[in-house]
C-alpha cells in the first residue's frame, strides 16, 4: 500500500490545479464582462452628461435672450 499514497495525493494535486485554473478562469471572465459593463455605463453617463449640459445652456441662453428685451 506504499504507493496509494502517493497517488491520492497526486490526484488531489491533480483536483486542485484544475479546480483553481478553473476558478481563474471564471474570475476572469466576470472581470471581463463587469469591465464591459463598466465602459458602456461610462459611455451612456458621458451622453446623458451632454444632453444635461446642452439643456443648461439652451436654459441659459433662453434667459439671457428674455432679458435683453
Amino acid at each position: 500500500m506504499p504507493t496509494s499514497l502517493p497517488r491520492g495525493w497526486l490526484l488531489g494535486l491533480a483536483l486542485w490545479f484544475a479546480s483553481t485554473a478553473w476558478l481563474y478562469a471564471f474570475m476572469s471572465r466576470a472581470q471581463a464582462e463587469q469591465s464591459s459593463e463598466l465602459a458602456q455605463l461610462r459611455r451612456e453617463m458621458a451622453e446623458l452628461h451632454r444632453e444635461v449640459l446642452s439643456c443648461q445652456l439652451e436654459s441659459a441662453e433662453a434667459r439671457i435672450s428674455q432679458g435683453r428685451r
